[in-house]
């Protein structure tokens, strides 16, 4: 008798997976933070300031105290997780006629999984790991990373969206076993296994990633029976081609043959929503509506249908709302016809157009925003037309009233042209509302579907613009010309540079060869780390600059403004050039020049401030590390700097003309200062974020110094920082190159640590926070251009 065993273990398989193979594929949130959360777990376990922490030889001292009769259970575990996860991979393999993707995204894991772990462990130890170190040796040796760790991972995780709950929980339950067992019987330690869970997400979340996720989408007949229960019949329900993260559309039809469109909020919805609103907090001034459990989501488009016809709005049906099974809501509406956006420009009539600009600004004289018009929001029917998928919209919408019309304005730019775009928003809404909408027609205001209706969007907005202007006999926003980089101005910053490393030599007179020797001998790790750490100090500057304002604005570009202004601080020896890429940056955002040069004098003193207190504060508690070389007296100083301010103030009065320059200035900056004040939020966040700006370039400074072996406080590396900034910001040097270097080995001299290593410091550190970032600085300017921020 002939038995085929691949057809019965298919048959004994198929109750623990589930058929995702024809399910449409998506790139999910949870994806994403798990390749993010690895990349973390990998570098906190390579870290040696985790590997040899006092929590780490606790937890190990915890173990070795354990008896001896867990070694055992060690054993078990440890085995058991293998088999697992070699069972996984031969079920999926086993059924690859009936899910080849399956088998694809759990090979490839795992694959990636022993790659990346050799990769590491050769790196890191300079060795390659043991596939079965249980039966290797009598005593092991710990390595990092725990190779089976990383590769149970990385199945368990890759597998997920394949398998039923039950094997997905018996599988993290395996995961931490493993871990478990693997520093438990000394194959690692606990930063070792942390380490290789890193990797195994890292791997399992760029393959998820890289080919989609069947994983968030509802059953079908599950849809169709609670859509029975609410008193829809659908037949014919099947996922739609187009979809997105989060919401799972489903299409069918009704009893009459009608399309009904479905749209599922499935197990990963809500931190899709999550990663979403984060998102578009970075990148876009309105991070859109607030965070909702799935009903809420459902119900809250439903609601804005509703509110919307009552305008007098032609919108797509809503037929009801409710929960499919525990964990889907779902929202079934009428879809009347095809999408405009699926339609040929030629066929539409000029008139069709004009009507939909109506209903959008019937919509908006009741202060509500659809929130995503374009082309594929707009159903066509034998009557004119119906809005749908109000997802995104708003009450009491104020500002987004505009974003809706310049997102609509470029969709039907995209699908048709721009002269007919512009002609039938003139026609429906009228010149005066067009040309208030004018200032938000930019790049970062619309949404990110509509950036792919076209090769060139940033053309294509600036066509627009220009069309929008003629039209409404409005002139088009200035835009302000930055100076590019002359063969000049970069042969003058070398030449500064130069210059300045013979100062430093002359007056430290420091021995090259022994800098060298000191850089070489440093811990990798702690340099690298403290590259990271001098790049964090961008975001609190740009919190600061947002705060300095006093106007929402999109934290990523803002950020990335930062690190461009190193380079315009390279290429352009005065303030004049930030001012004017600050300004050019906040007119995108509707901010005049005025406010743009006044938030740079509002920033500039709160940093002052700062940097007065950690000063006064620190030579207060930390005198006794400065060796001044004898007694100081501190009247004398103090005496001195208050007959500086005297004369300054006195001859700012006698002459006029300085007093003409320096006078309104001063005014200005101190109304607006004053008016920051007035708002504590505002005030704080200011002051607290030019803290935080200056704690991260003295913990940069602080790990390059434990790096090369130099142990120092952190709170007197911050007061060296500042005094450094403080002193070299007097010469009007571009970066203060030279200056900057002279006065903090100078500082660094003065707090007892040797001259060779405080130069070796100062030239990392300084290349760590200056050199480097002005070079990158160059390309955060080309991106900021190219997606038109500045």
């Amino acid at each position: 008798m002939n038995i085929d065993l691949r057809n019965r273990t298919e048959a004994v398989t198929a109750g623990y997976f589930l058929n995702t193979g024809d399910d449409p594929r998506v790139r999910r949130a949870r994806d994403a933070v798990k390749l993010g959360l690895g990349l973390l777990l990998l570098l906190i376990g390579a870290s040696d300031y985790v590997r040899f922490s006092s929590l780490q030889e606790t937890l190990n001292g915890v173990m070795d105290s354990l008896p001896g009769w867990t070694d055992l259970g060690f054993w078990t575990g440890y085995a058991l997780a293998a088999l697992y996860a070699l069972g996984v991979i031969a079920a999926v393999l086993i059924r690859a006629r009936q899910n080849s993707q399956a088998a694809r995204d759990v090979v490839l894991a795992a694959a990636a999984s022993v790659a990346l772990a050799f990769l590491v462990m050769q790196w890191q130890e300079g060795v390659w790991p043991d596939l079965l170190p249980e039966f290797g040796t009598e005593t092991p040796e710990p390595r990092f990373p725990i190779l089976r760790v990383a590769l149970v991972t990385a199945v368990v995780l890759a597998a997920a969206p394949h398998v039923t709950r039950v094997l997905r929980r018996f599988g993290l339950i395996m995961v931490a076993l493993t871990a478990i067992a693997g520093f438990g019987l000394s194959f690692g330690y606990p930063s070792d296994a942390a380490g290789a869970l890193g990797i195994g997400m890292i791997s399992a979340g760029a393959v998820l990633l890289g080919f989609g996720s069947p994983g968030g989408f509802p059953d079908t007949a599950v849809v169709a029976n609670a859509l029975e229960q609410l008193g829809i019949v659908v037949r014919d329900l099947r996922p739609a081609a187009d979809q997105s993260w989060g919401t799972r559309r489903l299409v069918g039809r009704d009893e009459t043959g009608a399309t009904i469109e479905v749209k599922a909020y499935g197990r990963d919805a809500a931190d899709t929503q999550w990663a979403a609103k984060v998102w578009r907090s970075l990148w876009y001034r309105d991070s859109g509506p607030p965070m909702a459990s799935r009903m809420q989501a459902v119900e809250h488009e439903a609601l804005m249908a509703l509110f919307a016809e009552r305008t007098g709005m032609s919108v797509a049906e809503p037929l009801t709302a409710g929960l499919a099974g525990d964990d889907v809501a779902i929202l079934a509406v009428h879809r009347p016809g095809s999408s405009l956006e699926s339609i040929d420009p030629a066929e539409v009539s000029d008139s069709l157009l004009e009507s939909v600009w109506q209903d959008l600004a019937r919509l908006h004289s009741a202060d509500m925003a659809h929130g995503a018009p374009r082309t594929g929001a707009i159903m066509l029917t034998p009557q004119g037309h119906v809005f749908d998928d109000f997802a995104m919209g708003s009450l009491g919408a104020g500002d987004r009233t505009n974003l809706d019309v310049v997102n609509l304005l470029f969709s039907l730019a995209a699908w048709a042209d721009v002269d007919r775009a512009v002609a039938s928003a003139q026609a429906g809404m009228g010149s005066e509302r067009l040309a208030d909408a004018l200032p938000y027609l930019q790049l970062p205001a619309l949404d990110r579907r509509l950036r792919r209706q076209t090769a060139k969007p940033k053309n294509l907005v600036k066509d627009l613009k220009a069309a929008v202007a003629e039209a409404t006999g409005v002139e088009p926003p200035e835009e302000v010309k930055l100076r590019r980089v002359s063969v000049g101005s970069v042969l003058m910053a070398v030449l500064i540079l130069v210059a300045a490393n013979a100062l430093i030599t002359q007056l430290a007179g420091i021995d090259f060869g022994a800098v060298w020797e000191v850089v070489r001998d440093a811990s990798p790790l702690g340099i690298l780390l403290a590259y990271f750490v001098a790049h964090l100090s961008f975001v609190p500057e740009a919190t600061g600059m947002i705060a300095a304002v006093g106007r929402p604005l999109p934290l990523q570009p803002v950020v990335v403004l930062q690190l461009s202004a190193r380079f315009i601080g390279l290429a352009v020896p005065s303030a004049a050039g930030r001012v004017a890429m600050n300004s050019a940056f906040l007119m995108k955002f509707g901010v005049g020049a005025t406010a743009a040069v006044v938030q740079g004098a509002i920033d500039g003193i709160s940093g002052f401030i700062v940097e007065a207190v950690i000063l006064v504060v620190g030579l207060m508690f930390i005198e006794g590390s400065f060796d001044l070389g004898g007694d100081v007296d501190w009247q004398a100083i103090l005496l001195i700097a208050l007959a500086v301010v005297v004369v300054g103030v006195t001859i700012l009065f006698l002459v006029e003309r300085l007093r003409r320059l320096v006078l309104p200035v001063l005014k200005d900056a101190l109304g607006s200062v004053t008016s920051v004040l007035k708002d504590p939020r505002r005030a704080i966040t200011l002051l607290t974020s030019n803290f935080l700006a200056r704690l991260a370039l003295a913990v940069t400074l602080w790990l390059i110094l434990r790096s090369i072996g130099v142990e120092m406080s952190l709170a007197l590396v911050l007061v060296v920082t500042v005094a450094t900034n403080l002193l070299a910001g007097l010469v009007p040097i571009p970066g203060g190159i030279g200056i900057a270097e002279a006065v903090l080995t100078s500082w660094l001299v003065l707090v007892g640590v040797p001259e060779t290593s405080a130069f070796a410091a100062t030239v990392v550190y300084r290349m760590w926070t200056f050199y480097l970032p002005a070079v990158e600085g160059f390309f955060a300017m080309r991106w900021l251009e190219r997606r038109d921020y500045l």
